[in-house]
Order: C-alpha cells, then structure tokens, then sequence
C-alpha cells in the first residue's frame, strides 16, 4: 500500500521535471512482489467461513 501510495503522490504531486521513472519502477517491483507472494501463499475461503485480519486488508487493498 505504502508503495503505491507513493507511485501515485510521485505522479500528482511531483513536477513532472523532477520526477524519477528509476524509483517509480522500484516501487512498482515492491508492488508486484507483494502480489505475487500474496498469491502464492494465501486463498481466500468461502464467504461463509470467518475472514482473517490479513484477508480483509488484501481485499481491501486490491479494492
């Protein structure tokens, strides 16, 4: 989340002469590992079943 909050204030916020593509694309990288780990290790159960606190905030995040 920190990483794509960052990615976003570097586009809006940062004159676009100052901006650095080199430290977005590493932002980017943390962001798709995260998701890449995330996918690799977690399932989300049945909506029936409880949610754990890690669950929700990856859904909410991906949201």
């Amino acid at each position: 989340m920190d990483a794509a909050l960052l990615v976003v204030y570097e586009d809006r916020y940062r004159p676009a002469d100052e901006r650095s593509p080199g430290w977005v694309a590493r932002q980017q990288d943390k962001m798709a590992r995260a998701l890449n780990y995330a996918e690799s290790h977690y399932t989300l159960p049945p909506v029936a079943e409880s949610l754990h606190v890690g669950e929700i905030v990856l859904a909410a995040a991906l949201g």
